[in-house]
């Protein structure tokens, strides 16, 4: 009888903890965007308006920048967490940390470079929308509302 009533309560326990997380409903994902119930290829927002075409030349684009710039930015990670590491250690190594630092700084400079170049192409394939940073990589920065 102990073991029914023990398993009884863990139940009772797993399902008042998961209730509030699926209370939430569809569309309430969470992040920038508002989760996936506000894709902007559901219709309305900044990007209703574009062409099939205009649609797939971005959607190539996104791709485009997202392969070219996806070392850059696994080495702008990798340094930030040297550099993370290196200041939380008990006696940090102040010229390694400014080395790291300048080399941090110099791919955050490329990678501002490659981002703007994505967004001048951006603006020569849909001028009226390239205003809204973001609207073609699915949110605000590029990871908003859409769940591909």
């Amino acid at each position: 009888m102990k073991k029914i009533g023990t398993l009884v309560m863990v139940g009772l326990l797993v399902a008042a903890l998961a209730m509030p997380v699926l209370a939430w409903g569809p569309g309430r994902g969470g992040g920038f965007g508002g989760g996936p119930g506000s894709c902007w290829r559901q219709g309305g927002g900044p990007a209703a308006d574009l062409s099939p075409e205009q649609e797939a030349k971005l959607d190539e684009l996104a791709q485009k920048f997202e392969n070219e710039t996806s070392a850059l930015r696994n080495e702008i990670r990798t340094k930030s967490r040297e550099l993370n590491l290196l200041l939380n250690s008990a006696t940090p190594d102040s010229a390694k940390a400014i080395a790291l630092q300048r080399e941090l700084s110099d791919l955050r400079a490329q990678m501002d470079q490659k981002r703007l170049e994505y967004r001048l192409t951006t603006k020569e394939i849909a001028p009226a929308q390239a205003g809204w940073f973001g609207g073609f990589m699915k949110g605000p920065g590029g990871r908003g509302p859409c769940w591909n």
